[in-house]
């Protein structure tokens, strides 16, 4: 929609926001299962920090996938400060705008030898528990629709 990588960050330079990776939270015993915080900026000053479940897993040949999933509180939080975040954005467009953000953080491999990717999708009851209609024509990943990806290969990155 807008962002582009600046170092490790996903960067509007049309709103001036910034999306920064915060900590990768290991949950539960199957070691893919992890929590990621994400960072939220508008020029120098922090807005906020999005909290998402997701999994991490590592796969010959390509590298990682990460997969994060905003779920109904998450969602509702997000709805929260969408005035302040992008108040001319539709709800739907807006969503779509920082599932994207998300993707570009969490996907970007930061110069490592390994392939990374972001899945970034809204689990379904989400969108009842907000009021928002299910998206049609989004791929449905599980319980979820999958809003934005991001992959960066060896030596180039591309938005998906």
């Amino acid at each position: 929609m807008g962002f582009v990588l600046k170092g490790g960050l996903a960067h509007d330079p049309q709103r001036n926001i910034e999306f920064s990776r915060g900590r990768i939270e290991p949950m539960g015993n199957d070691r893919t299962s992890v929590e990621f915080q994400v960072n939220v900026w508008r020029g120098e000053a922090f807005v906020t920090m999005l909290v998402l479940d997701g999994s991490i897993t590592f796969e010959e040949p390509f590298g990682y996938r990460h997969k994060a999933i905003v779920n109904p509180v998450e969602l509702e939080f997000l709805m929260d400060i969408k005035k302040e975040m992008a108040p001319d954005l539709t709800p739907f467009a807006y969503l779509t705008y920082i599932c994207e953000g998300v993707a570009i953080t969490l996907g970007n491999r930061g110069g490592g030898r390994a392939g990374s990717e972001c899945t970034v999708a809204v689990r379904k009851d989400a969108f009842v528990a907000v009021g928002m209609e299910e998206p049609t024509g989004a791929p449905v990943l599980d319980d979820s629709y999958a809003l934005a990806a991001f992959v960066d290969e060896a030596g180039r990155a591309q938005d998906g």
